[in-house]
């Protein structure tokens, strides 16, 4: 009731999972993950695939009649700059229209009111009229999480506008319609308590504006600053107040360079002119695309101004050609975290493919300097993606095995994700991609008869002596590394077969010498019961092996027995 799940980082996930019966994906999808910042330029979360502002959610009861008639709550209604319900028109209400109390969320039946007991469903909620239902669609169904709706959305606008992500599209729309209908562009982080109708005018606004650029935004920009010929100067003088406010994002940078000709004029314009292309400090953000952070690690190391100047602050002016051939750089980074999520291996999975040449990690140079996570290259790992699906074939069912249960068969030793992945690409291992929306390697399976050429692979760090590999590893991979789940992880913390870690990290050198000493019941199940064997915890009765702890038995003892 006090603490919404979607955004509880403090939570086993896995276990909640466990407990729903539901894949964890089903879980995951519905969360509001924090997002790097290389996609918007600005901390954000993932609004169902969407990046909107921290401050545009609003996590509290905000709910329409018909919602609460069908039993549920709409994820819609968490987006605090919605306004209305865009399938009935309905608007969306955050107080009791009988007691006029604040709604909050209720251990009682969904549909009632926590402070005076009415049933809200009963209630004949207003509606906003046909003409703005229209009027405000492209902007709403943007941010939906209906793929449907926000599919429709994207093909309604122009071509170039398509390829953007949808949070920054919307917030273009929005920062565009706040232009339009004289709000300004301050306070952008309070928007969602403006008074409805000026939240639905914006909403209107902003719609017209998406569908009508990039001739909308310039023609909003004259109508500001009446008298204007549309030069390229004048232009970007009335953009200013646009460009300037402190919760502007990087991003939307990039969609005003790309789609709105002249747009992005900066000042010193001798200074640019002499240099053909000049930044000054200030622009190195936008011209770069990467946030006010980065930037300022890179000036300390990386970056040679061509003019300083300044005796209370500093001014320096850069020469901005030498800096496309960085932006373009940056522009094509994913975190490593991020690729070992997507593809759910562990992080040293990834270092594997780097070491085998099918991606490239960053390890010196500007990137280093400027990005605290290591960074892959994003056109390597999108290629990788698409080897990895034209390669898939159809496994018969009677021959499936889930490829992260023929993982549990390698134990006392790194998980060779790298030799597997790169067995698979160049078609030497045979796989099928089941369909669904869950990361990689949870969809993936492989044909049993070739399970002992999958777990006789390996992968030897000592092989690549040069690569910097992670020492520290995440608990997740621990776990991977151990074949345990996450309770008996928790179990052997608490008993101290395991070291505890106060910032969640352990020594991978460690947790792989735990695992060569002991052998989990994941993986003695894995390797060795059957239909037609004794179940393997006999077996290991009538020889009087005992557990060594939660960790498992004495592996030299285990697998010495079921040889």
């Amino acid at each position: 009731m006090h603490q919404n799940l979607a955004i509880n980082d403090a939570v086993d996930f896995a276990k909640l999972a466990l407990v729903c019966r539901l894949d964890a994906s089903e879980i995951e999808s519905r969360r509001y993950l924090r997002l790097d910042d290389d996609r918007t330029g600005m901390p954000g979360v993932s609004f169902h695939g969407a990046a909107i502002p921290p401050y545009d959610l609003d996590l509290r009861r905000r709910v329409t009649p018909s919602w609460l008639r069908t039993g549920h709550h709409p994820a819609l209604g968490h987006h605090g700059l919605i306004t209305h319900c865009p399938e009935t028109g309905e608007v969306i209400i955050d107080r009791c229209p009988l007691c006029d109390k604040r709604l909050t969320w209720t251990k009682s039946a969904i549909q009632r009111c926590q402070a005076c007991g009415s049933d809200l469903s009963r209630h004949e909620g207003e509606l906003v009229s046909d003409d703005l239902l229209v009027a405000t669609r492209v902007m709403i169904d943007l941010i939906h999480p209906d793929p449907s709706r926000h599919a429709s959305a994207l093909l309604s606008l122009p071509r170039e506008m398509q390829g953007f992500d949808r949070g920054l599209l919307f917030e273009t729309g929005w920062r565009v319609g706040c232009l339009i209908t004289g709000q300004g562009q301050g306070d952008r982080d309070r928007a969602k308590a403006l008074p409805f109708e000026k939240r639905l005018d914006i909403l209107s606004e902003g719609s017209a504006a998406l569908l009508n650029w990039p001739h909308s935004f310039t023609d909003a920009l004259v109508g500001r600053a009446p008298g204007l010929s549309g030069s390229s100067t004048e232009l970007a003088a009335a953009a200013q107040e646009f460009t300037s406010v402190r919760s502007w994002w990087p991003g939307l940078g990039k969609i005003f360079r790309l789609t709105v000709p002249n747009f992005e004029i900066g000042t010193l314009q001798a200074v640019k002119a002499a240099l053909q292309l000049g930044v000054n400090s200030a622009q190195l953000e936008a011209t770069l695309g990467v946030s006010q952070r980065i930037v300022d690690r890179l000036r300390k190391t990386v970056f040679t101004p061509v003019i300083s100047g300044g005796q209370n602050n500093l001014h320096q002016i850069f020469e901005g050609a030498e800096l496309a051939g960085l932006r373009s750089q940056f522009e094509d980074l994913i975190p490593l975290g991020s690729v070992a999520e997507r593809l759910s291996i562990s992080r040293h999975g990834v270092e594997q493919l780097a070491c085998l040449g099918e991606i490239t990690i960053f390890d010196d140079g500007p990137v280093k300097v400027g990005f605290r996570q290591r960074q892959v290259r994003l056109s390597d790992f999108t290629l990788l993606l698409e080897r990895l699906e034209d390669e898939s074939s159809d496994v018969p069912e009677e021959k499936q095995v889930p490829i992260r249960n023929a993982m549990k068969l390698v134990g006392g030793r790194e998980k060779p994700w790298g030799p597997l992945i790169l067995g698979m690409v160049s078609g030497s291992i045979a796989y099928a991609i089941m369909e669904g929306s869950g990361r990689l390697m949870n969809r993936i399976v492989v044909r049993k008869d070739e399970l002992d050429e999958i777990t006789n692979l390996r992968f030897e760090t000592s092989e690549f002596s040069a690569f910097s590999f992670e020492s520290r590893i995440n608990r997740r991979d621990s776990e991977e590394a151990l074949n345990i789940n996450p309770r008996s992880f928790s179990q052997a913390l608490k008993d101290g077969a395991i070291m505890r870690s106060e910032d969640g990290l352990y020594d991978r050198k460690t947790i792989l010498a735990l695992s060569l000493d002991h052998i989990s019941l994941t993986e003695v199940l894995a390797r060795w019961s059957s239909e037609d064997d004794p179940r393997p915890q006999t077996l290991l009765r009538e020889n009087n092996i005992l557990k060594r702890n939660l960790l498992g038995w004495d592996r030299a003892e285990v697998e010495k027995i079921f040889a």
